[in-house]
Parts: structure tokens; sequence; C-alpha cells
């Protein structure tokens, strides 16, 4: 596994224990969280959202796209 792919894993694994605790993530706090910019973090975010495998999914809650467990 790369370096990059290790950090994304473990990036994946926080935006994972925050929603076990919230009720959902948004790209600001993760943003937040992971150090990244907004856009990566939205970027990431989606790529999660997409893979079916990944416990994560994309919804919009009035003009705000959020992300909860799958």
């Amino acid at each position: 596994m790369t370096a990059r792919l290790a950090h994304c894993h473990t990036r994946l694994e926080m935006a994972v224990a925050y929603l076990g605790t919230h009720k959902y993530l948004t790209i600001n706090q993760y943003a937040k969280m992971t150090q990244l910019n907004k856009i990566s973090a939205e970027a990431e975010l989606d790529a999660f959202a997409i893979d079916k495998k990944k416990p994560i999914q994309c919804v919009i809650r009035g003009k705000k796209k959020v992300y909860i467990k799958r």
C-alpha cells in the first residue's frame, strides 16, 4: 500500500468514527479533521461515497451536501 493510500484509508476511518457519534459529516468538518482544503476534502468524501463498498454516502440536507453512514 502506498503512503497516499494509507493516508486515505486512515482518513476514511476518521470519517467513519466521526459518523459513529454524529448524524452527519460536513465538508467543512472533514476539512478541519484532516487538514485538507475544502475542495480536496469534498473530492475525497465524494470518492468514498461513490464506492458502494465504503460505509459513507452523500445526501442533500436543505441546501447542504453532507455525508452519512450507509
